[in-house]
């Protein structure tokens, strides 16, 4: 079964009900926590299926905390200082955290917006996220200036509804998701610029997944369709073409809907019929080195390193 991270107003209020009947990863006493010994990450799974956030240890997957207490999980992103942010779609919130704190920091709202994906500018800081109207409009992306306030909402009839987003090292934002046809699209809002635009790419893409920046290329996520695994693909960005660079092949996926980058590994939910967390090799992809289990209805991940 391919799921789709995009919230309708019609799905609002069973996703707001999603339960899951695994038991809660163990929350130690403290709300501020040091990872294991060994490493200084933290790897953050947002589980739709329990409406939480379990945070592991990065890269040995061992349950450290979990953060509750939202409408539904739909996006995670961090910023420079390793803060981690988690877009909770159903109620319209953007919510920020402390690297290894489970007390919030700082809660921005966007009404009448369901909040999807989001990304964090590693140079303003600026924080954006895809969003969808509570109503029969078109979406876009919400931009928060530095991560305060209210945000500047853009839409178009040509981003109906978007889903994952991210910025590159020149602070375009680049986003995708699906038409009111339910094509695939692939879009960019350059540095500076109010106006969104399509990029035409030259891979079909079956089902809209995350997007990344490696540090050289902007990286689309297909989930996939039927039974086709998730691929990730490669793109130079030059105006309103893409040049594909790379393909990195998720074996044994069933469908990632998103996904994170370390440097060396892809590291994403996969949904099938035992959901997990599984890390590939990047950009080779082939074979999973590593699965983590335990959860419902794992759709996000975010890798925070204390800086």
């Amino acid at each position: 079964m391919i799921y789709r991270i995009a919230i309708l107003s019609t799905m609002a209020s069973l996703l707001a009900a999603c339960g899951g009947n695994v038991p809660p990863v163990a929350t130690p006493a403290s709300s501020a926590l040091r990872p294991d010994k060994g490493t200084n990450s933290l790897l953050y799974v947002g589980d739709l299926g329990t409406a939480q956030v379990d945070a592991l240890s990065y890269p040995q997957g061992k349950p450290q905390f979990t953060l509750t207490g939202f409408g539904s999980v739909n996006g995670l992103c961090t910023d420079s200082s390793g803060d981690v942010w988690v877009s909770d779609g159903h109620d319209g919130k953007l919510i920020e955290y402390a690297y290894g704190s489970k007390k919030a920091k700082r809660t921005l709202t966007d009404p009448g917006f369901y909040t999807q994906g989001c990304a964090v500018d590693p140079h303003s800081g600026d924080l954006a996220a895809a969003i969808q109207p509570m109503n029969s409009n078109p979406g876009g992306v919400a931009i928060f200036r530095h991560a305060k306030g209210k945000p500047r909402n853009l839409t178009g009839q040509d981003f109906y509804f978007p889903s994952f987003c991210a910025y590159d090292n020149e602070s375009d934002l680049f986003f995708d998701g699906n038409g009111v046809s339910g094509m695939f699209f692939f879009a960019e809002l350059p540095k500076g610029s109010q106006t969104m635009r399509r990029v035409s790419l030259p891979q079909q893409i079956d089902v809209a997944g995350g997007v990344q920046w490696d540090g050289k290329n902007v990286v689309v996520d297909d989930q996939g369709a039927g039974y086709k695994g998730s691929t990730l693909y490669e793109f130079s960005i030059s105006g309103s073409t893409a040049t594909e660079t790379g393909t990195t092949p998720l074996d044994g996926s069933a469908d990632v809907i998103n996904f994170a980058l370390d440097g060396k590994r892809a590291i994403g939910p996969n949904i099938g019929q035992s959901p997990n967390v599984m890390y590939w090799p990047y950009p080779a992809g082939g074979p999973s080195s590593k699965t983590l289990t335990g959860f419902t209805e794992p759709v996000t991940v975010a890798v925070d390193t204390k800086q």
